[in-house]
């Protein structure tokens, strides 16, 4: 109860730059959830070149994708549900350790050399399945522990904190990959879930904000999409962050390994330097957000954030030079971070604390839960433009463009049929 006393404090005396790193419970959870985030990236950068490696296949690449998305499509929404009703601490704190496990399986089955997609595919489940389940917690977490005042600056810490570590873990995926081999990278990642278990364990002591709820999870999500359709401006923000999702979601990220050894002819090195640019910038999107502290027109930035990065896809889906892909990815690190911290921080600010969690459940299934659809999506755009080009580079461009560019057309529709998004502060 002192920690919460002192943390009601440190909000109303704090304001400025990067003012939410004040707030003791946040500073516990935020400094610890880097090494978590950090350690899946190295998992992802091993993983995508470990399947590469294995099948040299676009299409296990994309499949890889589907299975990890899939828990998220299933439990997205009864997760929302959920978060309104549990103590989300012990959530977020059990979710860790079923991380972990999954992380550990990777480490066994590598080291054992038996790994196989089917393997990947199964511990991937198990993976995403722990991520969907403690995702809305872990959003309503970030409110109980800085309130409205530090909000925007709470979720662009929290929510572009994988943008922003890719800086750091990828290359470190990178580098382990190329000296110690796959397995000792899924062993850094299953050590990596350690500090914040031990700082939900013991340091961490928030008092929720809203009472636990004992109603039907079927009649919550039922309230939850009512209260939507009743919302307009809350609508076509979910269905500009869901956009995105559908369209691009992870099914943008096997290019850059695609690209980095067929095109470029670099390997594991070029894809290290890829994913680094990208985390680049989102690092620099994530210290100017808590620079700022807030933003006045959160609307315009939502917009700016989603048509950057798709012409940011398209430039470098025809990019032939090095340097420039670069300065591309860069850019689409950056307007992704822009993008997502806007729409999370406006539809938070909005949306009464009754009804949050199950309205951040549909918003998650939306923007994680249809990821499921990027892999055959991706798979069927790359079979389409084969039929138009024989040229492997060529078509992989056409893929990559034609997606950015059905979700910019998207959000440009949405945009007109709802121009109070625009408007939002």
């Amino acid at each position: 109860m002192a920690n919460d006393v002192s943390d009601t404090g440190a909000r109303r005396r704090s304001s400025g730059t990067f003012a939410v790193l004040k707030v003791r419970n946040f500073r516990y959870y935020w400094g610890a959830t880097i090494f978590s985030v950090i350690g899946e990236h190295i998992e992802n950068v091993i993983r995508n070149w470990l399947i590469w490696d294995l099948t040299h296949s676009r299409y296990w690449l994309q499949v890889m994708v589907t299975m990890h998305w899939i828990p998220h499509a299933i439990f997205a929404i009864p997760a929302g549900s959920i978060a309104d009703r549990v103590n989300r601490q012990r959530v977020i704190f059990w979710s860790e350790i079923w991380l972990m496990v999954a992380a550990t399986g990777m480490f066994i089955t590598t080291n054992m050399d038996v790994m196989s997609v089917y393997w990947m595919s199964a511990l991937l489940i198990l993976h995403s399945t722990a991520g969907s389940i403690s995702n809305p917690c872990r959003q309503l977490f970030v409110h109980d522990m800085v309130g409205r005042e530090h909000l925007l600056s709470g979720v662009a810490l929290t929510s572009s904190l994988r943008f922003a570590t890719m800086s750091i873990g990828k290359p470190i995926g990178g580098l382990i990959l190329l000296t110690l081999g796959a397995g000792f990278g899924f062993f850094v990642n299953a050590l990596a879930f350690i500090p914040l278990i031990l700082a939900l364990l013991t340091a961490i002591r928030v008092t929720q904000r809203e009472e636990p709820k004992r109603r039907h999870v079927f009649e919550e999500f039922k309230q939850g999409l009512k209260y939507i359709r009743s919302e307009r401006t809350i609508l076509a923000i979910i269905c500009i962050a869901t956009a995105p999702a559908i369209f691009i979601g992870s099914g943008f990220d096997p290019f850059m390994v695609i690209y980095a050894d067929s095109v470029f002819g670099m390997g594991a090195k070029g894809y290290t330097y890829f994913i680094t640019a990208v985390g680049l910038g989102a690092l620099v999107g994530v210290v100017a957000l808590g620079w700022i502290g807030n933003v006045r027109w959160k609307g315009q930035m939502l917009f700016i954030g989603v048509f950057g990065f798709c012409i940011s896809m398209v430039g470098f889906a025809f990019s032939q030079s090095f340097v420039l892909s670069l300065v591309f990815l860069f850019l689409f690190g950056l307007f992704q971070v822009l993008h997502n911290s806007s729409a999370t921080t406006m539809l938070l600010e909005n949306i009464p604390s009754e009804m949050r969690g199950r309205v951040m459940g549909i918003f998650n299934f939306g923007r994680l839960g249809l990821r499921v659809v990027n892999g055959p999506f991706f798979i069927m755009l790359r079979r389409l433009a084969a039929l138009i080009t024989a040229g492997a580079f060529v078509a992989d461009a056409l893929t990559i463009s034609t997606a950015g560019l059905t979700v910019a057309l998207m959000t440009l529709g949405i945009a007109i049929l709802a121009p109070s998004v625009s408007k939002q502060e």
